[in-house]
């Protein structure tokens, strides 16, 4: 009855009766956009989501439910647990109007009453509130007081909310650009498997060649060497360990290839998605590694450490905006990148746009740069200083 009230029976597709009537009474148009436009701003501008997304997600949610009026009771359970922010049951809820101050078992109670609309209706306003979308036009336009069965609408909406959030959160964890076991001897992992340049590997795979004509072998991508001073011959020298001293200024070289053999399979199915790029510091009280870590939604994660030595009472720090992207498609000067390049899940990069798409070969590939400078301080806990 659910199905057939909302018009979701079956799959969409041209000429589908179920489609034409869900689409004909105004609510499904109206909840693919909202759901589109929520997910771009969880998920990014770039998301590409489909009117099938939508589909597939409302018909997945639905598919959850008992069918039968006890219905409403898992919905608004699930919405509870999923979408409400509250410490500890008895503490109050943190939120803004229409209703704060509640308690999750407040809200449990709710849930046993028989106006289901009232309380599916306001739990799923107040997520809107929670996370500060309800002036999100598309969010506050959605109307849950009309169409068929509002409460089980409502509810949801709510979930599929939800399920949104529940994708963001996946993502951000994957992206986590950690190291493990890093220390400030720095190094380079993970052990992979290793082609030749001349051949390439048969699927996608970051910095996988041991004989790159460049800089040999790609699992030795970082590299440091000092910023030329004024007056000063400095060698044009990389190197992954050196000695710093109070105020000079170093280099943070990091070569970034997909390895792919491009003769393998054609366009997209050889291209590297996701790549992000992180830089960061392990200190001790007289050396320190800066370390880069690459992923990518379809390759290994990689990561190479090269270590500064220096005396006590001086540390490295990144110097803000410095961070830059060259290649062919950015020459000269390069492409500025942000500082969410120091953050614990990076910054994104690409080619032309920096969209997260490495398309594989050494036409493609680039180099990152950021700088450091050696200032007074102390290293205060493992890794920072001050």
């Amino acid at each position: 009855m659910q199905r057939l009230l909302l018009g979701v029976v079956d799959r969409p597709a041209e000429g589908n009766a179920t489609y034409q009537l869900a689409t004909g009474m105004g609510r499904w148009a109206e909840l693919h956009d909202t759901l589109s436009e929520y997910a771009h701003f969880r998920l990014g501008p770039n998301e590409k989501w489909s009117v099938e997304r939508s589909w597939e997600l409302l018909l997945s949610v639905i598919d959850d439910a008992t069918p039968t009026i006890d219905s409403r009771d898992f919905f608004a359970a699930r919405v509870l647990l999923n979408l409400v922010n509250a410490p500890d049951e008895n503490e109050p809820i943190p939120g803004t109007p229409p209703k704060h101050g509640e308690t999750l078992a407040q809200l449990r109670t709710h849930a046993g009453v028989a106006k289901k609309s009232s309380f599916s209706q306001a739990v799923t306003v107040r997520k809107a509130y929670l996370l500060g979308l309800f002036e999100l036009e598309a969010v506050r336009s959605f109307s849950l007081n009309q169409g068929p069965m509002p409460d089980i609408a409502a509810t949801i909406f709510g979930v599929m909310l939800a399920e949104i959030d529940r994708i963001h959160d996946e993502r951000a964890q994957a992206h986590l650009l950690d190291v493990p076991g890093a220390t400030v001897m720095g190094g380079w992992g993970p052990h992979r498997e290793m082609f030749s340049y001349k051949d390439g590997s048969p699927y996608v795979a970051l910095n996988s060649c041991s004989d790159n004509p460049h800089i040999g072998d790609e699992r030795c991508f970082v590299a440091l060497r000092q910023v030329p001073i004024p007056g000063w011959e400095v060698p044009n020298v990389w190197n992954s360990d050196v000695w710093a001293r109070k105020d000079q200024e170093y280099f943070v070289r990091i070569y970034v290839r997909n390895c792919c053999d491009t003769d393998a399979s054609d366009g997209p199915a050889t291209w590297a998605y996701g790549v992000r790029v992180r830089v960061f510091l392990i200190m001790e009280r007289d050396r320190a590694a800066v370390f880069a870590v690459v992923g990518s939604d379809n390759a290994t994660k990689i990561w190479d450490g090269a270590t500064v030595h220096f005396d006590p009472g001086i540390i490295p720090q990144f110097v803000a905006g410095s961070a830059k992207l060259e290649n062919n498609a950015h020459p000269n000067g390069g492409r500025i990148l942000g500082e969410e390049i120091f953050s614990p899940s990076g910054t994104q990069i690409g080619y032309e746009q920096m969209n997260g798409i490495l398309p594989a070969g050494f036409p493609y590939a680039g180099y990152i740069t950021v700088r450091f400078k050696m200032v007074k301080g102390t290293v205060t806990s493992e890794g920072s200083g001050e």
